[in-house]
């Protein structure tokens, strides 16, 4: 997924690319008063990765993020109206937080038959990453 970040040695943030215009001015507001900002964007991995990707090692259907989101752990329980929350409460309601996460979730679903092409040698993964990608993007797609 794409971010936009800040240089290192300034204040660090990051909103998804993906985000409306809006998202980088927000920073950016946050953010004055520091002359090294430079906001640039890169290839970098989503901090939400674990969404999709520890499924397949909770074959009882308990999985469950490493860390609380929407005071939560439970994947079952995050949904578009999370995200919604999550910028609310960081005072950025223009950044469409939702928006991204749905769209990182149709971008999953689109590229997962190229990706599971790779592991025919491995069913019990294929099919367990299949499974979770199938549940996550249920729930990713609902506002609760």
């Amino acid at each position: 997924m794409h971010q936009t970040r800040v240089k290192a040695n300034a204040p660090s943030a990051a909103v998804p690319s993906g985000a409306n215009a809006r998202s980088k001015e927000i920073v950016s507001e946050r953010l004055k008063g520091s002359p090294e900002t430079e906001i640039h964007e890169i290839e970098d991995l989503s901090p939400a990765y674990d969404l999709v990707s520890n499924g397949v090692y909770h074959p009882d259907g308990a999985e469950t993020l490493g860390l609380k989101f929407g005071g939560t752990k439970r994947f079952s329980a995050v949904s578009l109206s999370t995200f919604d929350r999550l910028a609310v409460r960081l005072g950025a309601g223009e950044t469409h937080l939702a928006d991204t996460a749905a769209s990182v979730v149709r971008g999953v679903r689109e590229r997962w038959p190229e990706a599971a092409e790779s592991l025919k040698g491995i069913p019990w993964l294929r099919e367990g990453i299949a499974r979770s990608i199938e549940e996550r993007s249920r729930s990713l797609t609902e506002r609760a």
